[in-house]
């Protein structure tokens, strides 16, 4: 199994992040809207791609799904118009809420290849309004999703079309996360873990004194998960009654494959090979074989849980 995504071409300067991305994005059916904005029409919706750079620096890549009847009543069309309670930033962990990317660290065909899978998932507004069930959307959107109407004066601007296909599909947090629940217990039962009872999607496995846990962690919007395996020891609720039934990868290792997290497209469960999964995953397990109690675990922990591993300490 080829584990690779598309991991290359790393760039600068924000001259260069839209340079690299423009090629990129045309070929998708994206047309600049404004010299960092691009969109294309993709089944009933407009998707479109939005990059920035903050006052550090940093750059920001960020998908958003849109639909003209999201601007305000009377609202004058312009690049800024296009704001959507779907958006978010490109990360190597999926589509976040507040990624950027450190100059010289923005991998352009990872980027590229995390957009066309997550706008995939978005053809109609039932894609748009599935998605948002449960979660919050301010009032703006809230009235726009529920009574707004298109615009045919702005869906007329969008001369392009997407090139990839656009199936539709998106799913609410809670349905993602019982997906990533079925597929990470089944791939980890044969080496001894069972399903945690946690609002998380984590899988443990007791180790003498320690749990080792493995845990699927979903980006923003269900699209993309990644992997992280970490010790654990229940002595934690004992000292601080807060984190009672949590397993927290406060000691962690995430599945990398070469520098970036392995990520796991959530709609294609059904084309990875567990096994040869299984055994990506079980040398970051092994690595933990020397936290063998809590004392261990104290001593391990950063400057951030010092007060946790004090605790820890006086009763190990």
């Amino acid at each position: 199994m080829d584990w690779s995504f598309c991991y290359s071409d790393h760039v600068e300067t924000i001259k260069e992040v839209i340079m690299s991305l423009s090629l990129s994005l045309k070929r998708l059916g994206f047309a600049p809207l404004s010299r960092s904005v691009f969109w294309c029409r993709a089944g009933r919706l407009i998707h479109a791609v939005v990059i920035s750079r903050d006052r550090h620096g940093d750059t920001a890549v960020s998908p958003v799904v849109w639909h003209s009847s999201m601007m305000g009543d009377g609202e004058m069309f312009r690049p800024s118009s296009i704001q959507s309670p779907v958006s978010g930033n490109v990360s190597p962990f999926g589509v976040d809420s507040s990624w950027t990317w450190k100059a010289g660290d923005l991998d352009a065909a990872l980027v590229v290849s995390i957009l066309k899978l997550f706008f995939s998932r978005f053809a109609t507004m039932e894609d748009v309004n599935r998605c948002l069930d449960g979660a919050f959307v301010t009032p703006f959107f809230q009235a726009r999703l529920a009574h707004g109407t298109a615009r045919p004066d702005v869906d007329a601007l969008v001369s392009s079309s997407a090139t990839y296909a656009t199936v539709g599909g998106a799913v609410d947090r809670g349905c993602a996360l019982a997906t990533g629940k079925m597929f990470l217990t089944e791939m980890m039962s044969p080496l001894g873990f069972s399903l945690a009872k946690s609002e998380e999607v984590v899988v443990v496995r007791k180790n003498a004194e320690m749990y080792d846990c493995v845990r699927l962690t979903l980006d923003q919007f269900g699209t993309f998960a990644t992997i992280t395996c970490f010790p654990w020891t229940t002595k934690v609720w004992n000292v601080d009654k807060r984190w009672k039934g949590i397993y927290y990868p406060m000691l962690r290792q995430d599945v990398f494959v070469g520098d970036r997290p392995f990520l796991i497209n959530l709609s294609r469960l059904t084309e990875i090979d567990v096994a040869e999964l299984r055994l990506l995953i079980e040398p970051y397990l092994a690595d933990f074989a020397s936290v063998s109690d809590a004392r261990a675990f104290a001593e391990r922990l950063g400057s951030q849980w010092s007060t946790l591993a004090s605790s820890l300490l006086r009763i190990a």
